[in-house]
This record gives structure tokens, C-alpha cells and sequence, in this order.
């Protein structure tokens, strides 16, 4: 859950980056604004990808559970292999 909660907020982040690069390029002249911006828009993409590399590593550890309880229910198969 921690890890969608992650990937959703880093996404949100990411559109308010965006639209307040829009807003305020005009006035990019005054540096701050455009700066705020951007910076905002790096830090949600940091944690949209901590997000998504949480969600893909809980993805892959529940399949590789589920490969083993698979092999675990055919005989003849170590549950080493």
C-alpha cells in the first residue's frame, strides 16, 4: 500500500510541477517561481520512481512466492530448483 501511496503522491507532485511551470513561465525572468517549479517537479519524480521500483520489487517477490509454491506442489521437484 506504502508503495502505490508513493507512486500516486509522486504522480499529484509531478502535475502540480508541471502546472506551475506553466503558470509562471512567464515570469521565468524572475527566477523563483520557474526554480520552485522545477524543483518541485525532480522531487516528485524521485519519488514517483521510488514508488514504482517499490511496486515492481512487491510484484516480483509475490511471483517468485508463487513460482515456488507451484513447485512445491509437484512431486519430484526440489524446492531448490
Amino acid at each position: 500500500m506504502k508503495n502505490w501511496l508513493m507512486a500516486i503522491a509522486g504522480g499529484a507532485i509531478m502535475a502540480a510541477a508541471v502546472w506551475l511551470i506553466i503558470i509562471f513561465a512567464p515570469q521565468v525572468l524572475l527566477l523563483l517561481e520557474g526554480i520552485v517549479g522545477i524543483l518541485v517537479g525532480i522531487a516528485g519524480g524521485v519519488i514517483l520512481a521510488i514508488g514504482a521500483g517499490g511496486i515492481k520489487s512487491a510484484l516480483e517477490e509475490t511471483r517468485a512466492k508463487k513460482v515456488e509454491a507451484a513447485k512445491a506442489g509437484f512431486p519430484g521437484k526440489s524446492k531448490k530448483e
